[in-house]
């Protein structure tokens, strides 16, 4: 009966470790070590492959469905965090105060050197100087918000991966 069930385990061993390679593959096939996203998607794509793990019949744990849904908010969070969807909230409450081409921008020729500089289309408006200082502080806003929610993110990690486990 034991040997029944290594050759078992062997054999689904294998199936798993071919599925595993199957799904990380294209992840792998498709990363560099210059930019850190990379790890981030790689971290991700673990958290969820543990989740589905932990939401599967396989799982023996007492808390393990409650531990995926806790470990797809974690990846919900990294997902919002890592697309800088809280950094880039200041453009759309801009374009909601000032209309959507207030980020418009152009170049234009530098006097000094022969470079281009950057002009907002907002600097020709009349309300330019209001714009200025709303522009400077819904983006101190969004950074802010930013920089808590990736705190908020690994602390969040920190305090739940070591009982994340089966």
């Amino acid at each position: 009966m034991k040997l029944l069930n290594n050759i078992y385990y062997f054999f689904r061993r294998k199936r798993d470790q071919f599925r595993n390679l199957r799904r990380w593959l294209p992840l792998v096939w498709n990363k560099y070590d210059f930019d850190y996203s990379y790890s981030i998607d790689m971290f991700k794509r673990a958290l969820l492959d543990q989740a589905e793990f932990m939401e599967s019949d396989r799982a023996h744990g007492v808390s393990a469905k409650d531990d995926a849904k806790r470990i797809r908010t974690v990846v919900r969070l990294m997902e919002k965090v890592y697309d800088d969807s809280y950094a880039l909230e200041y453009q759309d409450k801009l374009k909601e105060l000032y209309g959507d081409d207030v980020l418009d921008f152009g170049f234009v020729d530098c006097e000094f050197n022969n470079l281009h500089e950057l002009k907002w289309s907002y600097k020709d408006r009349p309300n330019a100087e209001e714009i200025d200082k709303m522009h400077s502080k819904l983006l101190k806003e969004s950074t802010a918000k930013q920089e808590r929610a990736e705190q908020l993110l690994w602390k969040l990690v920190a305090h739940n991966i070591r009982g994340w486990w089966d």
